[in-house]
């Protein structure tokens, strides 16, 4: 995590190896990484706390699966408009 000021940018990487789902271990769903990335922004206007943050999900757009046959999600994106008082 990066910050300055009041921004802030996130890189994170996530590594899952084969998942066995036969107590044989015959059938597993193969390996996958995934790399996110999060930016954003935090400030004080009269008395409030703001946060606005956006969120890129599988940045490389990977093909995988966590269950056999479903495919996860392609790139996704998340916007975070948050108040605290």
């Amino acid at each position: 995590r990066l910050d300055y000021r009041n921004a802030f940018f996130v890189f994170r990487q996530s590594y899952t190896g084969l998942r066995f789902y036969l107590t044989d271990d015959s059938r597993f769903v193969d390996p996958y990484a995934l790399s996110d990335i999060e930016t954003g922004v935090r400030f004080d206007l009269r008395g409030y706390k703001f946060l606005t943050a956006l969120t890129v999900n599988n940045l490389l757009n990977n093909n995988y699966q966590v269950i056999e046959y479903m495919p996860a999600f392609k790139r996704n994106y998340r916007l975070l408009l948050s108040l605290s008082f």
